[in-house]
């Protein structure tokens, strides 16, 4: 394919060079925000938030091609898309608007960060016969 490879199950990390597999080592599930999941509607919010929603889909696909492929190596995929979780994401928008909307929105529905490690661990703690492809999580308050 495009050289040696790095694909991660929940034993270890294993590089793909050609038809070779190794083992090496930990798991890492990819994490999209839930506003992958949203219909296009929902997703104009203004100037930027167009690209930060197609990214989020972008990751789906290329997460779901992978399943597919990696599929005949026994090594399972799971993307995981959180909703409002309580991290430093309000203070990150260089858009002050923008910022102090997400900060108002947080600071009412939030719900804190072992909640995501929560789920990961559910996600890598399965065993071998189950493949946990996608978990969409976020709070009870969370409308969207």
């Amino acid at each position: 394919m495009f050289g040696d490879q790095v694909i991660e199950d929940r034993q270890g990390k294993h590089t793909r060079d050609g038809a070779n597999t190794k083992r090496t080592e930990g798991p890492s599930p990819a994490a999209i925000s839930c506003a992958a999941l949203l219909p296009v509607e929902f997703l104009v919010e203004g100037p930027g938030y167009t690209v930060y929603a197609a990214t989020k889909h972008a990751v789906r696909a290329l997460s779901e091609g992978l399943r597919q492929e990696v599929k005949p190596y026994n090594i399972c995929t799971t993307v995981i898309s959180p909703g409002a979780v309580a991290t430093e994401l309000p203070d990150s928008s260089s858009d002050a608007e923008a910022a102090e909307r997400i900060r108002k929105s947080y600071a009412d529905m939030a719900i804190p960060a072992d909640s995501f490690a929560r789920t990961v661990a559910f996600a890598i703690s399965q065993p071998d016969e189950v493949d946990i492809n996608e978990i969409l999580f976020r709070p009870t308050r969370q409308p969207l």
